[in-house]
């Protein structure tokens, strides 16, 4: 991927995973609580975020079944167009700028990689609309930045979506 997840992070924590469900007494095990809360830096050339988000959700409810005795595990319901937008969320790529102010592109996303995780049902902390509308970000001028506008454009997006979902109506 141009940007992803950086793939050392991820194969550490893939591998502490793996040998906590295998039952490895020398692993440190991991726990469903950090599975849930893990962020990975986002890099160029790094892993496929959305692929990476599945294996960690397959992590919870493996986690979850064994210590619920084998039950099913719970699940946050997340509306089918919630999770369409995370996808696009996930997909956006933004003009950058140059010598005109920018958002820093670190800080947008960062901040986006939160926005999924609150679409799909899995920020142990989810964002509201207020929330998404009130981000601020920093910005830049001499080096690349994320034009204002788009990313704007986006998170105004995601906050009525969310508004719509807080009034339980269709997201």
């Amino acid at each position: 991927m141009l940007r992803g997840y950086e793939p050392t992070a991820v194969d550490a924590f893939i591998q502490r995973t793996e040998a906590t469900l295998a039952g490895l007494e020398n692993a440190f095990p991991v726990t469903i609580a950090e599975v849930q809360a893990v962020r990975f830096p986002y890099v160029l050339r790094g892993y496929d975020p959305q692929t990476v988000d599945r294996l960690i959700g397959v992590y919870i409810a493996r986690l979850e079944g064994g210590e619920r005795g084998g039950r099913e595990p719970r699940r946050v319901p997340v509306s089918s167009a919630l999770w369409e937008l995370s996808d696009r969320v996930e997909r956006s790529q933004f003009p950058t700028t140059r010598f005109r102010e920018g958002y820093d592109e670190q800080d947008v996303d960062t901040f986006l990689d939160r926005v999924v995780r609150t679409l799909r049902g899995t920020d142990p902390q989810p964002l509201n609309a207020a929330q998404v509308r009130a981000t601020r970000f920093s910005t830049t001028r001499l080096r690349p930045g994320y034009d204002t506008a788009a990313v704007d454009a986006l998170l105004e997006e995601v906050a009525a979506a969310l508004e719509r979902h807080e009034r339980g109506g269709a997201a």
